[in-house]
């Protein structure tokens, strides 16, 4: 299967989220592009220069947006879904909103969203990996040596 994306069980089966071209261009015909798509789940952006007014008007769009957002996130599921499956098999069958509306429960919901974004993340390729910590292995002989020098005290 490929590498890139998420993995994540809906139904009890377990799929991989796969943020591609296609993804991409699916969400630009729905919504405009990543930021208008961002801002369908989140609202818009509230900034320190809006005056009070306008973060209130804000806010109030936000809350509608994250509740108007359920009804957008079956489709970028299986959007992403699709894309792995399709990935895995060209020939797969494309699993539609409907069939992961289905079974996904409420509490599962902002679970799958932190899972939608990092799936997107990776192929963007703005996703955050930490560093492989490089051991200075001097440094631990010496770390070792000192505390049995401790304990022999």
């Amino acid at each position: 299967m490929y590498e890139g994306g998420v993995s994540v069980t809906i139904g009890g089966r377990e799929y991989k989220m796969v943020f591609t071209l296609a993804a991409l261009l699916a969400v630009k015909n729905r919504y405009g592009g990543l930021q208008e798509m961002a801002e369908a789940f989140s609202g818009p952006t509230i900034n320190e220069w809006d005056s009070e007014e306008e973060k209130e008007q804000k806010s109030i769009a936000g809350q509608k947006a994250q509740e108007d957002a359920i009804e957008q996130l079956p489709w970028l599921i299986a959007t992403l879904i699709n894309q792995g499956e399709l990935l895995a098999d060209p020939k797969a069958e494309e699993i539609p909103p409907e069939y992961i509306a289905l079974r996904i429960l409420p509490r599962d919901v902002e679970r799958l969203m932190n899972h939608v974004m990092e799936a997107i993340a990776i192929g963007m390729g703005t996703e955050h990996e930490e560093e492989e910590v490089k051991r200075d292995l001097v440094l631990e002989e010496l770390d070792i040596k000192n505390a049995k020098g401790a304990k022999a005290k």
